[in-house]
């Protein structure tokens, strides 16, 4: 599947904070976005994820526009790891990372037993399973932040965008479970790693 980002702009009502971005990404390939707080990193993958319409220019998956796309059928494709994440509920961390299958079963669905499977799969990979019955506002930010990755991967997406996945995680987490698990190991059966800009201009986010 290929993913092209054609001249998009993209910003806030008080502006534009991201201007005439153009990339393509074909699944399986890596790409990174490295700049200071406040550029418009964030932005630019809100964008993406269909979050935020687009000030200018098109996104396209495979040659159609997202725009036209529903919610759902774009969850199937884009899975998204957060810089952080506030729940509004007490669930346990199993619960938390099963949210990553709600576009394959809908809202009102419970998960079947493969469900479950994908989200202990995802849980083992990044070698936090332990936490499995934990209570996710009981446990540690770098905890949240893997199973916050573990949602993502039980998702299953063709592209996954991680906005600082590396927060909170400790330097031998990062080497040893991050890099060797879910970049190099997610990448190989064709899902792309959305965090990079290759040419365009990003101004300060003047908020």
């Amino acid at each position: 599947m290929r993913l092209e980002i054609n001249n998009v702009s993209c910003g806030y009502h008080h502006g534009t904070v991201v201007k005439d971005i153009s990339v393509g990404l074909t699944s399986g390939e890596i790409l990174c976005v490295l700049g200071p707080n406040g550029v418009g990193k964030t932005t630019l993958f809100k964008t993406i994820l269909g979050f935020l319409r687009p000030q200018g220019g098109e996104i396209l998956l495979d040659g159609e526009n997202v725009r036209t796309w529903p919610r759902r059928r774009l969850a199937m494709v884009i899975g998204y790891v957060p810089q952080a994440h506030t729940p509004a509920f007490p669930f346990r961390v199993l619960d938390v990372v099963l949210m990553g299958r709600t576009a394959h079963i809908g809202l009102a669905a419970s998960p079947a037993k493969a469900g479950v499977a994908v989200a202990e799969t995802a849980l083992d990979v990044l070698g936090v399973s332990f936490l499995r019955d934990r209570i996710y506002t009981e446990i540690s930010g770098g905890e949240r932040q893997m199973v916050l990755i573990a949602r993502a991967l039980a998702q299953q997406p063709r592209f996954l965008v991680m906005d600082e996945p590396t927060a909170n995680l400790a330097a031998a987490v990062v080497a040893a479970v991050l890099w060797t698990t879910v970049v190099a190991g997610c990448a190989a059966p064709g899902a792309g790693r959305e965090p990079a800009v290759h040419s365009g201009f990003v101004r300060p986010d003047a908020r």
